[in-house]
């Protein structure tokens, strides 16, 4: 167990690794009994132990999140100075994109999002974005009550809470429903999502997790397999005879004709989306590339240029020829090579570790093929790898264990509301972590304050 690093932990986290070193913890059975009827939803492993994260980390993952937005739609504007075109052809999307984004007047409060987040030398760095309710990782809240019962079984002192991330999502939506349009009372919200549409069960939970995280009002969910049930009148989104106030589309088809018929409803107010292409925008990896060009760090203001600096990996698009890294000018493909161990490259819009090369872990010929077929490509990046602080863990065989963890923070509107984690065992290569490295994830939960009671 690595004692030196231990900034991550709470107290409660250090009490729970105490015990399962004394042998005191008993294993609990692993599987919620919700778990097979999400079975089509949870492909992942999870530990049935918790990870009780410090408050100070929390603070640190809260300051990345409250400073991002400001920083990622500056960028927008210094870089392509109201010229759609140039956005369109540097993110691969329609040039309506930018002419709606500007409309919105870079608004973020229909931002959801997660950011994938390294911890190196107590200095958090952004890998990449995951934007829209497609974002992963609220599956946990389905075990959640299991796994922190278990953390409860052998030492009920510990006082844990778990923002479920259903819950907190519900209760933005009225939030940015109530400060866009002032409604109040029962709102409609749509899930586009096949996989709820034909499980009553599933519809059920959701259903559940509404009337659980207190809302002012009331909403009605309601749900379809596609956007050809739908239909638009006067601005307006109807799902039959019901008028639709939220839609939430996570598989949301790109090309689909109806996609602009939303638009219009979100950019005239009518709608919220969270899946729009411009509120998803910052899921497009090339945004940390957008980051690192020189014309968009000389112009920010000095805070800004220091938090991209401090929490943004260097991240360069690979159709460029010349770039500078670490304050030196270099050809892309020389530094490509001769900083192999040092680089990663990705695809821009990919998902769950898929069209991800590390340098470390292919061989120099490896990497010279890879690099010399990519090398052009305006949808891929070279960034800088970054290695994990550790972390020590229970899995599921109660041992405990050094991990190498990729902090998933979750951003809705601006606003820090809670983690996951995906994590590799610390002796493992230094590879990508993600579940196609097997990854154990981890529920985190928060350690809650305890009032101490004045007896006279």
């Amino acid at each position: 167990m690595n004692e030196h690093i231990n900034y991550q932990h709470a107290p409660a986290h250090q009490k729970l690794l105490a015990c399962h070193l004394a042998g005191q913890a008993v294993k609990p059975p692993l599987g919620s009994s919700l778990e097979s009827e999400f079975s089509n939803i949870i492909d992942y492993r999870y530990s049935c132990w918790p990870f009780v994260v410090s408050p100070s980390l929390q603070r640190g993952f809260s300051d990345i999140i409250e400073g991002v937005h400001d920083v990622f739609y500056n960028a927008l504007s210094l870089y392509f100075e109201s010229d759609a075109q140039a956005f369109a052809d540097y993110f691969e999307v329609p040039a309506i994109t930018y002419e709606f984004l500007q409309d919105n007047q870079f608004d973020t409060s229909q931002v959801i999002a997660r950011y994938d987040i390294i911890m190196q030398d107590g200095k958090g760095k952004i890998l990449e974005v995951n934007a829209g309710t497609n974002l992963g990782g609220w599956e946990f809240d389905i075990v959640a009550d299991e796994v922190i019962a278990n953390a409860h079984s052998f030492d009920k002192s510990i006082r844990l809470s778990y923002p479920y991330v259903i819950q907190s999502l519900f209760r933005h939506t009225e939030r940015v429903l109530e400060e866009k349009n002032g409604l109040s009372g029962c709102a409609n919200i749509l899930f586009i999502a096949p996989e709820f549409t034909d499980n009553r069960l599933q519809q059920m939970w959701l259903n559940q997790q509404v009337h659980s995280c207190g809302l002012n009002g009331t909403f009605k969910l309601l749900f379809c397999d596609s956007p050809a049930q739908l239909r638009e009148q006067d601005g307006f989104i109807y799902s039959g005879k019901n008028k639709i106030d939220v839609i939430f589309w996570p598989e949301m088809q790109k090309r689909s004709d109806f996609v602009l018929q939303i638009l219009k409803s979100q950019l005239a107010g009518n709608i919220i989306f969270f899946d729009s292409p411009v509120c998803t925008l910052l899921g497009h990896k090339v945004m940390l590339a957008l980051l690192h060009e020189e014309k968009v760090l000389s112009q920010l203001n000095e805070k800004q240029r220091q938090f991209v600096i401090e929490h943004v990996p260097w991240t360069v698009k690979l159709n460029r020829e010349e770039v500078m890294f670490n304050q030196e000018s270099w050809q892309l493909r020389k530094l490509l090579m001769q900083k192999r161990t040092e680089l990663v490259v990705k695809k821009s819009n990919s998902f769950q570790g898929e069209h991800v090369h590390v340098g470390s872990s292919s061989s120099p010929a490896e990497w010279e093929t890879l690099i010399d077929g990519l090398l052009g490509s305006n949808d891929w990046i070279a960034q800088q790898f970054v290695s994990a602080d550790p972390i020590t863990a229970v899995n599921n065989d109660s041992e405990v264990l050094d991990y190498k963890p990729v902090w998933g923070s979750f951003d809705f509107g601006g606003r820090y509301r809670g983690n996951i984690i995906r994590a590799v065992e610390a002796e493992m290569s230094d590879g990508a972590i993600n579940g196609a490295n097997d990854a154990l994830c981890f529920l985190v939960c928060e350690q809650r304050k305890t009032t101490k009671k004045l007896v006279i």
